[in-house]
């Protein structure tokens, strides 16, 4: 049977993506420094990527025309469950928030900052997730830029049992330098 009637070729294993990998936030240059680690994500890890497409319409036309297409809006966000909460991993997922010792000592608090402008301060450089391909060495990876914590916070509680952040969301936004560089980015291994 050949593959247009099931898809799979030699490669087909090494392609496969498994695992649920790790978030990173700050300086990314490669696997060996990745920045900041925020934590294991948990499975329902989601990348989005959206495109606004504006569509000129002609007088006359039969239907939609090509080139007559225009991206006009590019969005990416990404959204994890972290498995294992820390102040550091909070704080770099909720905007407008401040990490401090509290008392009693052994503590730490995580309160809001007001509200008000999102300064340029709240945006990580990056925001990275590095997960296993089968049979390849590099990681699969998605990273946004400049990446904004937009997250509505949910910490569910179960008996007798783990619980994840859910929930934590950051989403890209363009450098005002560079209009035409968008702000995500997909690393696919080779090797």
């Amino acid at each position: 049977m050949g593959a247009a009637r099931h898809g799979i070729v030699s490669d087909s294993v090494s392609q496969i993506g498994f695992g649920v990998g790790a978030i990173f936030f700050g300086a990314w240059t490669d696997e060996d420094t990745p920045g900041t680690l925020l934590g294991a994500v948990a499975g329902g890890t989601t990348f989005t990527l959206t495109r606004g497409i504006w569509t000129a319409n002609i007088a006359g036309q039969p239907g939609k025309l090509q080139g007559a297409d225009r991206i006009i809006e590019v969005g990416a966000m990404l959204e994890a469950a972290l498995q294992a909460i820390s102040g550091t991993s909070l704080e770099a997922a909720i905007a407008n928030c401040t990490l401090t010792a509290a008392t009693p000592a052994g503590y730490d608090t995580i309160e809001g900052s007001g509200a008000g402008t999102v300064g340029s301060a709240e945006l990580h450089d990056n925001v990275t997730v590095v997960t296993d391909m089968l049979g390849l060495t590099n990681g699969f990876i998605l990273q946004l830029d400049d990446a904004l914590p937009i997250s509505e916070l949910s910490i569910a509680l179960a008996d007798k049992d783990q619980f994840d952040a859910a929930g934590l969301k950051w989403e890209a936004r363009f450098d005002p330098a560079a209009l035409t560089t968008e702000p995500w980015r997909i690393f696919i291994p080779t090797t």
